[in-house]
C-alpha cells in the first residue's frame, strides 16, 4: 500500500487535554513531543482564532491542525494521517476517544 492516500480525521477535544492527547499523539507516531514543541502551540493558539498547522515526523508523520473553538473549552483538531498504516489511524482514533471521554491532568509529563 507504498503512497496511500492519507486519512482525515476531524472533531474536536477538551482543550485541558490538548497537551496529553499530543504527548500521547506522538508516541504513537514514534516523535518525541518537547517543551518546544508544547511551547509552539501555547504561543499560536493564545491569541490566534484561525487553524495552526504542525508536523509529528517520526516513525511516521502525523500533521496537527488544531484552533480554538467557538463552544468555550474545546479545540478542534484535523489530523492527517499516513494511508499506508492501515492500523495508525485506529491507535489514533482510540487515544483521541479516551482524551475526549476522560479529564486528563494538566500537568503531563514528557515520555523520555
Amino acid at each position: 500500500m507504498e503512497g496511500a492516500a492519507n486519512k482525515e480525521l476531524t472533531g474536536w477535544l477538551k482543550d485541558r487535554n490538548l497537551k496529553g492527547f499530543l504527548i500521547a499523539l506522538s508516541d504513537i507516531a514514534g516523535y518525541r513531543f518537547d517543551e518546544w514543541d508544547w511551547d509552539a502551540f501555547v504561543a499560536r493558539m493564545s491569541d490566534r482564532p484561525e487553524w495552526f498547522t504542525y508536523p509529528l515526523a517520526g516513525r511516521a508523520t502525523v500533521e496537527v491542525a488544531v484552533a480554538r473553538d467557538a463552544e468555550e473549552g474545546h479545540v478542534g483538531l484535523r489530523l492527517s494521517v499516513p494511508g499506508d498504516d492501515p492500523c495508525l489511524a485506529e491507535k489514533i482514533e482510540v487515544a483521541w476517544r479516551i482524551f475526549n471521554h476522560f479529564d486528563v491532568s494538566a500537568v503531563a509529563d514528557f515520555i523520555v
